[in-house]
């Protein structure tokens, strides 16, 4: 398999769109569009921006050895057993925290248990798109 290859199975992971790769990377359309039919191979800025955004292994891309994802997600039962901590972390109660990890685990793939994961560790982004999914989960509680 070719790296151009394994950067399709990565939008396919990820239910990224190639426009929406360009735009988490900061690159140009064109510039995506080119790697994915194999024209030209990523550039090591496009790789590291790769591995930051989305967490993929470089290796994997490149190789293909070891696992598309550096990110190993924990199993629902982890998630549902730190409800508590990341009730208080999050600023929310129980019930809002497992709704958040619930929608979390049905869209796995999405980035978001990494984003919940992130948010935990105080990583500014994903706290703030934690903010989005808090309220988007509230008013569906209110509903």
């Amino acid at each position: 398999m070719e790296i151009f290859e394994r950067l399709k199975l990565v939008l396919i992971e990820k239910n990224l769109r190639p426009a929406d790769l360009a735009h988490i990377l900061k690159k140009s359309q064109g510039n995506i569009a080119s790697i994915l039919k194999g024209n030209v191979k990523p550039s090591s800025d496009f790789l590291t921006l790769l591995q930051e955004k989305l967490d993929i292994n470089i290796n994997w891309i490149l190789s293909g050895d070891g696992e598309m994802s550096l990110y190993n997600p924990p199993t629902e039962e982890e998630l549902l057993e730190k409800r508590r901590i990341a009730a208080e972390k999050w600023g929310v109660s129980e019930e809002e925290a497992d709704e958040l990890l619930k929608y979390a685990i049905k869209f796995k793939g999405t980035g978001m248990l990494e984003t919940l994961f992130k948010a935990e560790k105080g990583d500014k982004e994903a706290l703030f798109e934690l903010e989005g999914m808090i309220k988007l989960i509230k008013s569906r509680l209110n509903d």
